[in-house]
């Protein structure tokens, strides 16, 4: 298991410009080629920085207990538990981080089971760049149906989690595989 944590904190807002706000992010997949291709995303962000980096959802959750990231951007399919857990152990830390669910596998359906595990949003991790980066992170503050929980209440919820469930392999707690 990889943990990286990033030398301090930026400040929220850069001095001298109100304009600039830091957004920081935490990186989490068992692949280091795409923590290190979503980390250069985040560095081609201005108004983002990456904070951390893990390799599993285990350490993710002990690692942003640490360092507060305001995004975590997960990969759906790890080792130990999955993204679908790890987001939902996320939306319990307070302050609660915005978390974007992420995967090679470009199905539709994962965008409804990723906001019923708490995420504000799926993506294919072709499709990840600093315009998109940047558009979801504004869907936190959106029209959504999350509790305090960072959870979608169940009625919500429970259409897409019945048709994945019905998977063995993507059930609560266990890797999308």
């Amino acid at each position: 298991m990889s943990t990286r944590e990033a030398t301090g904190r930026l400040p929220t807002t850069v001095p001298g410009d109100t304009a600039a706000v830091r957004v920081g992010v935490l990186v989490v997949d068992d692949h280091a080629p795409f923590r290190e291709a979503a980390g250069a995303v985040v560095a081609a962000t201005p108004e983002f920085t990456l904070i951390g980096e893990a390799s599993c959802g285990e350490d993710a959750v002990q690692l942003a207990a640490r360092v507060h990231p305001d995004l975590v951007v997960v990969d759906v399919q790890m080792p130990g538990i999955s993204g679908f857990e790890t987001s939902a152990r996320l939306g319990r830390l307070r302050p609660r981080p915005s978390v974007v669910l992420v995967s090679a596998d470009d199905d539709p359906e994962l965008s409804e089971l990723a906001r019923a595990y708490g995420a504000i949003g799926f993506l294919p991790k072709a499709t990840l760049r600093p315009s998109t980066l940047r558009a979801l992170w504004s869907r936190r503050d959106g029209d959504d149906e999350r509790d305090g929980a960072g959870m979608v209440p169940e009625r919500t919820a429970a259409p897409a989690r019945q048709r994945f469930e019905r998977i063995p392999s993507v059930s609560p707690g266990m890797a999308y595989r």
